[in-house]
């Protein structure tokens, strides 16, 4: 089985699948080289809550109540990792505009990565 998302990390892997890809990367972005703890209940009014929702949320304490995670830099952490970002979502077909949204950056961006590529073909992200 092909993972979707292979730049992501296990647990993040794990939050896109069951809460989708926008959560995960939030969480990376926001926790990403550091400890998470899970709280053991949910509560509307906690900061994870507030941060990706209840949702996922819900699934943290299902997978690790009361737990540190440890979340990975992940994936905003290296260019590299943002260019396989751009690149797998490019090729599911996605506009500039979507993948620019689902990855917090801005289209400029997205477009230089695609240019990148072409320059480069052959070459690994």
């Amino acid at each position: 089985m092909s993972r979707n998302w292979p730049f992501l990390p296990d647990i993040l892997y794990r939050v896109a699948e069951e809460c989708g890809l926008e959560a995960a990367l939030v969480l990376g972005v926001h926790y990403g080289g550091r400890r998470l703890h899970v709280p053991k209940n949910v509560r509307p009014g906690h900061e994870l809550a507030r941060l990706v929702g209840m949702e996922v949320l819900e699934f943290l304490v299902r997978e690790a109540a009361g737990d540190d995670i440890d979340i990975p830099m992940g994936p905003a952490a290296a260019p590299r990792q943002r260019a396989q970002q751009v690149a797998t979502l490019d090729a599911q077909g996605l506009s500039a505009a979507e993948i620019a949204r689902r990855l917090g950056i801005s289209e400029r961006t997205v477009f230089n990565h695609r240019a990148r590529r072409r320059d480069r073909p052959g070459q690994q992200f």
